[in-house]
């Protein structure tokens, strides 16, 4: 085995083993309930081991993709019926303590939302002024170039995405002052943002949905809806759903506490079971496999819809800067329903695995995967010569792509092989 065989199989197997211990399990989730939270989990940290760069190269450039920092609920209907029906349950006598306790928790968390459905949290700007400090930080050669000070920024126009962009420009900035900042956004840019798949004829949704509505019945037969309210029967007839249901709605308007700022003295998670909770969470992660990434049941549209115009837009932009342009970045921000189609395309980590909708809690944990701020960073690399590597990054970790692209040294690709993959990927 070569050198570099054996470095890239030594960082695929720490993958790996980094994977397999964030399954949606019970020890887990009695460790963190808020694992179960998903795509509503804060932004995970974690230490960087940079894998030194062969001899002789220096980062020059780097392309972005991020989905925009902890943010609120997007609208009121988490809450609209939700907590005038735990309202009424309680004038009633319906409601047990836990029920009491949820029922104010929900009102509280209504009452947090009103104005703000849909935005950053302060904890969401903090998150991407970080993540952009620490790009700075690991590498400075970057932005210190004399003849490249040029950073783009396009996002859609969503307010929370806009947000993200201004303050991810506000952790370059106060790290570069020197920078030559351009803020772009407005419909044109979701084409290629976060393409819709909203007229696209999908024949598999209805194969989805019924798997989906199978793993609803499996996961609501799990839960303790009397751990809540006195009179299950009545909980059907007022909210034309099954107390179990209810439990599980419930559950999805309060798990994302933890995107929030000042959250002390609420804690709606721990009143239900771990039981329930690991069985909530098991089936939030199936519903967002359905909806970001592909699986068995859905096929690779959103590979081929969502993924290619990113790709193709990074190639292009990627292309300019290697030629000569003045940009050391091109950043752009997005959402979860972009960057996970772009992880798949590009056969990364869990991303690459072909799954069944309900293989996603113990293979594809969404806490992990695709957490508020998640990203993709291709960081280029020179030397003297002119050659090229580039290095891909997965929320700040050194990842791996498909096997079909040779690796050179570690994580680093070299630039031809690594845009005849994407070619490749964009042709499939």
């Amino acid at each position: 085995m070569t050198t570099a065989a054996a470095a890239a199989m030594t960082l695929a197997l720490s993958l790996v083993c980094t994977r397999s211990s964030a399954q949606i399990t019970k020890e887990l989730v009695e460790q963190n309930p808020y694992l179960t939270a998903g795509v509503h989990h804060p932004y995970i940290t974690s230490e960087i081991h940079d894998t030194p760069a062969p001899k002789g190269f220096k980062p020059f450039y780097v392309t972005h993709y991020g989905r925009h920092g902890s943010r609120y609920q997007t609208s009121d209907r988490f809450y609209r019926k939700n907590t005038p029906w735990l309202v009424e349950l309680g004038q009633k006598g319906l409601l047990t303590p836990k029920g009491e306790k949820l029922r104010d928790e929900m009102i509280w968390l209504q009452q947090e939302h009103k104005g703000v459905e849909g935005t950053l949290t302060a904890r969401g700007g903090f998150e991407q002024q970080g993540l952009a400090e620490r790009l700075y930080d690991r590498c400075p050669e970057i932005f210190r170039q004399k003849d490249r000070k040029v950073v783009t920024s396009r996002s859609t126009n969503v307010h929370r995405v806009i947000q993200s962009m201004g303050n991810f420009n506000m952790g370059l900035k106060g790290r570069q002052p020197d920078l030559q900042m351009s803020i772009l956004t407005g419909d044109r840019y979701w084409d290629v943002l976060c393409h819709s798949t909203k007229d696209i004829e999908r024949p598999e949704k209805a194969r989805m949905n019924e798997v989906l509505d199978s793993l609803h019945e499996v996961y609501q037969a799990q839960l303790h809806p009397e751990d809540f309210f006195t009179d299950l029967n009545a909980v059907k007839e007022l909210t034309g759903k099954s107390a179990a249901r209810f439990e599980y709605d419930l559950f999805v308007a309060t798990h994302i506490l933890k995107t929030l700022d000042d959250i002390q003295g609420h804690d709606p998670l721990a009143l239900f079971s771990t039981d329930d909770l690991v069985a909530c969470g098991r089936l939030y992660n199936c519903e967002l496999i359905t909806w970001f990434i592909h699986s068995k049941e859905g096929g690779i549209c959103l590979d081929t819809t969502v993924g290619r115009p990113i790709v193709r837009d990074m190639l292009r932009t990627a292309d300019a800067a290697i030629a000569g342009n003045d940009h050391c970045a091109d950043l752009r921000f997005g959402h979860d329903s972009g960057v996970a189609p772009l992880l798949c395309l590009l056969q990364v980590g869990d991303y690459a695995k072909n799954l069944h909708i309900w293989e996603a809690p113990d293979e594809w944990p969404a806490y992990r995967n695709l957490c508020m701020c998640t990203n993709v960073q291709l960081i280029f690399y020179r030397n003297r010569k002119g050659e090229v590597l580039v290095k891909v990054l997965h929320n700040e970790q050194e990842v791996l792509v498909g096997p079909s692209c040779p690796v050179y040294s570690g994580p680093y690709y070299r630039w031809e092989d690594f845009r005849a993959y994407l070619e490749s990927r964009l042709g499939q």
